[in-house]
């Protein structure tokens, strides 16, 4: 059952421990003409938090146009060179994290649409989520975009 409690607390007991829920943005590279790809956006939980390296799931539209697909990594490092900034948009209960996931899986995935990618599987998820009643911010899309724009130039600048 989904919890509506704010804030990460490190002395909760396992059983009522809860996750930091946030949108990760990982920079592509560039095409053949040297254009910017979108950068990738996933969800990630946070399970483990020691120092700077941060580790958890990652839940993302993976693939291509033509092949996207769920896709789910477990306890893996957060953050690598690509990394271009988290968003923290909730939590979810330790003991909710397999309910949270199905609802994750359960997001559809759109192929051979030029306009949709994995920022729209992110948006989307955001918005399963609240409706199954976790803790997760709600904006609209621009200010979703403007957030994740703005992480991108505090990465550029070194803030983060």
């Amino acid at each position: 059952m989904p919890n509506d409690t704010p804030a990460l607390d490190p002395t909760m007991t396992s059983s009522t421990k809860n996750y930091v829920v946030q949108v990760t943005q990982t920079w592509r590279g560039k095409d053949s003409d040297g254009k910017v790809f979108p950068l990738h956006w996933a969800l990630t939980i946070i399970t483990s938090d020691i120092g700077d390296e941060p580790s958890g799931n990652i839940y993302n539209a993976a693939g291509n146009i033509d092949t996207y697909y769920f896709d789910q990594h477990n306890d893996v490092p957060l953050r690598d060179a690509n990394w271009r900034g988290d968003l923290p948009i909730g939590t979810i209960r330790q003991a909710d994290l397999a309910d949270a996931e199905r609802i994750l899986a359960d997001v559809e995935i759109t192929r051979h649409h030029t306009n949709w990618n994995c920022q729209n599987w992110v948006w989307a998820s955001i918005r399963a989520l609240r409706r199954g009643g976790y803790a997760v911010q709600m904006f609209t899309r621009e200010q979703l975009i403007e957030k994740m724009d703005k992480l991108l130039d505090d990465w550029e600048s070194g803030e983060i």
